[in-house]
């Protein structure tokens, strides 16, 4: 759960209402997510609403590149991750550093930001083992 989360934020932006994607100058700011929905790629009826469950996401974007994205969960020591970022049309590539990159589809509409992506992972059981999940996530401007 914590790659699916920490960065997803590193998750899924939407378009500012044309088909040619996001400028960084578009992502500026912080972002509160609304919306944490990982699906279990094993098994896509089996989706789990973060948020409802008590989680809270907010991501930062600067006008130089980077980003810091802030995840709590209930029972869990806050997470907070650093890094770069790029925006290639609707792709948004975050860089976080030591865990790899994760690239997501990103859409902006006015004070919403919507994130997907199939490079997820999230503990669907409570075993203790994450396993593959898409995410779709919606922020709303803070």
């Amino acid at each position: 759960m914590r790659r699916g989360i920490g960065i997803a934020a590193a998750l899924m932006v939407g378009a500012c209402g044309d088909s040619t994607g996001v400028s960084p100058d578009a992502l500026a700011g912080t972002w509160e997510a609304s919306v944490l929905e990982f699906t279990n790629q094993a098994s896509v009826g089996q989706i789990v609403e973060a948020v409802n469950l008590g989680a809270r996401m907010t991501l930062t974007f600067r006008a130089d590149g980077t980003y810091t994205s802030v995840v709590e969960l209930p029972g869990v020591a806050v997470e907070t991750t650093n890094g770069t970022f790029v925006v290639n049309g609707s792709l948004l590539r975050f860089d976080p550093g030591s865990d790899g990159e994760l690239e997501a589809i990103v859409a902006r509409n006015e004070d919403r930001l919507t994130l997907q992506t199939d490079d997820s992972a999230f503990d669907f059981d409570g075993d203790g083992t994450t396993e593959r999940a898409a995410l779709r996530a919606a922020f709303e401007r803070g």
